[in-house]
């Protein structure tokens, strides 16, 4: 078939389909043939909007981005986040007090959260078992003699 065989089959398809002006009434779910969709085009040409990024996004992306760093004289690749990370610790064990503090607070933090997640984890009728456990353990540790040394 050839294209002006196919064109013309489209258009014959789609005069078939859309009613004559004059036979056509205009009401509820009938809008005006004009404003109709016009066929192969797409209700949403633009597509759908890309997501605005919030801070936390852009802080995380700008964090984790790559820098590159001379350390021992070798050249290493490393996320700006580390690079922030190891500057804070090595001002504070320079003695900059604001840098100390925040870094004594992290260290807390990460405790705390460490301790939480030992915690949660264990259930009630476990963390008995192991205390019962070092209970025995200790109070054999205490009865238990050195061995004698003695000549072979």
């Amino acid at each position: 078939m050839s294209r002006e065989n196919q064109s013309q089959s489209q258009h014959e398809k789609s005069a078939q389909r859309a009613p004559t002006p004059s036979a056509y009434e205009v009401g509820y779910k009938k809008p005006p043939l004009h404003t109709r969709f016009q066929t192969g085009q797409s209700g949403n040409p633009k597509g759908r909007l890309k997501r605005s990024r919030n801070l936390d996004i852009m802080f995380e992306e700008e964090l984790n981005a790559p820098v590159k760093i001379k350390e021992d004289g070798r050249a290493r690749t490393v996320s700006k986040k580390r690079v922030f990370v190891t500057q804070t610790v090595h001002r504070a064990i320079q003695g900059d007090a604001r840098a100390a503090a925040f870094v004594i607070k992290m260290i807390d933090k990460i405790d705390s959260r460490r301790a939480d997640r030992t915690e949660a984890t264990l259930s009630n009728e476990n963390l008995e078992t192991l205390l019962e456990l070092r209970e025995i353990f200790s109070s054999a540790e205490s009865q238990k003699t050195p061995p004698e040394r003695g000549n072979p």
